[in-house]
């Protein structure tokens, strides 16, 4: 039987397993240490795939995005991909351990794999977005999802915030009114060009 150090790592392996950390002990038992003794490799041997830790954690709220966007197979208009990626990535960031806060913490994806900012704005610019503006549409919501994620994980503002109101109709109504607003808006940007 093959040793882990006889076996090629890939950056998915490496995803994968920080995934598991994450998910099993949060985000601050994630280190490059610990994750080198799940893989069963010395630590050095992660820095062949990644620079530093920030490179990892871009590569994870990346899979965390594409999870949600890949949610999304189907829409009628700009706004209800927008609507159904929301919901997706907020499902996402609420549901996995330390997920917003990872997602919060994350530099741009600097991926070898091909994922792009015109990959990311696919949905949107096939009906005729531009990539800046997709981008800008898909940057409001991802933060509204990411901060309405972390007020759902933390416990203290959650328990505060639900003696008023539910944070989950509250989302929902939220990324409506921006949905709609960042269409209204990218539409009056193209009709006075």
């Amino acid at each position: 039987m093959a040793r882990r150090s006889d076996i090629a790592l890939s950056q998915g392996m490496i995803c994968d397993a920080a995934l598991e950390i994450v998910e099993a002990d949060g985000l601050d038992a994630l280190t490059m240490r610990s994750l080198a003794r799940k893989l069963e490799v010395q630590a050095p041997s992660l820095y062949a795939h990644y620079r530093d830790k920030s490179e990892l954690i871009s590569d994870l709220a990346t899979s965390y995005f594409v999870e949600a966007r890949d949610a999304v197979y189907e829409w009628a208009s700009a706004r209800d991909w927008l609507t159904k990626f929301g919901l997706a990535l907020y499902n996402v960031l609420k549901t996995r351990r330390d997920a917003a806060q990872l997602f919060a913490r994350a530099q741009p994806p600097v991926r070898s794999d091909g994922f792009s900012a015109e990959t990311a704005a696919a949905p949107l610019t096939a009906a005729g977005y531009s990539v800046e503006t997709a981008v800008e549409m898909q940057a409001a919501v991802i933060a509204l999802a990411m901060g309405m994620a972390i007020d759902h994980s933390h416990h203290g503002t959650s328990a505060y915030l639900k003696q008023f109101f539910d944070l989950d109709n509250a989302f929902r109504a939220a990324l409506s009114a921006l949905t709609g607003g960042l269409v209204d808006s990218a539409m009056e940007g193209v009709s006075t060009k």
